[in-house]
């Protein structure tokens, strides 16, 4: 008997429910496990980058907030430049949560006029993390910049990659202006750097576009 006549092995432990993988995380695992993942290249196109070793980010959570078992990440190493180590699209750098979780709320939040309080009012992030990524869409600075890395891709964006993306994508009659803009804006980003036809805009993008991490 313990201490207070509490039995210790009488106490429950709790067990950690582990949430399902997305398609894209599923994906990712069978590319990994079965060696078919690109080798990422370096500063230098001369330079051939080898495998080091392998890391792994232990705490993934998805749109409900339920863990997912930790995902590997193959590091690579450049003899004359150091660590090449690209980050998965289906993770976000420095964030927990999966980075289709960010795209989720800037898609609910652009087309509707819903308060930030109710955008994935389950149990995931916090309605202070939510507002922190949706606050990047009304920015008046961010479409610019993300106007010059189209104009830079694909020059003629406006003619040849928004009109696609308004048609898989139409404009919904309650949709903010500006966050709609933005959001279609990123879609054509995503699609003229070679990640055409998909439908996840990947979060390390949304770092390069906002110049920020998706905390």
């Amino acid at each position: 008997m313990a201490l207070w006549g509490i039995d210790k092995h009488s106490i429950a432990t709790p067990v950690l429910t582990v949430g399902e993988d997305p398609p894209e995380v599923k994906r990712y695992r069978e590319d990994f496990e079965k060696d078919r993942l690109p080798r990422p290249s370096c500063l230098s196109s001369q330079c051939r980058v080898q495998r080091w070793t392998l890391r792994w980010r232990r705490r993934v959570l998805d749109e409900d907030g339920r863990p997912l078992r930790p995902v590997p990440i193959r590091r690579y190493r450049c003899a004359k430049h150091g660590e090449v180590t690209p980050l998965p699209e289906c993770l976000a750098p420095c964030c927990h949560y999966l980075a289709h979780v960010i795209q989720q709320s800037l898609e609910e939040y652009a087309a509707s006029d819903k308060p930030v309080a109710q955008v994935l009012c389950a149990d995931g992030p916090a309605v202070v993390t939510v507002a922190r990524w949706v606050a990047q869409l009304e920015d008046p600075a961010t479409p610019g910049r993300v106007a010059r890395m189209l104009g830079d891709s694909c020059p003629e964006w406006r003619r040849t990659l928004l009109p696609a993306v308004e048609a898989e994508w139409p404009r919904p009659g309650r949709a903010r202006p500006r966050a709609w803009e933005h959001l279609q804006m990123l879609r054509c980003l995503a699609r003229s750097l070679s990640w055409a036809g998909a439908r996840l805009i990947p979060a390390s993008l949304l770092r390069q576009a906002w110049r920020a991490a998706p905390s």
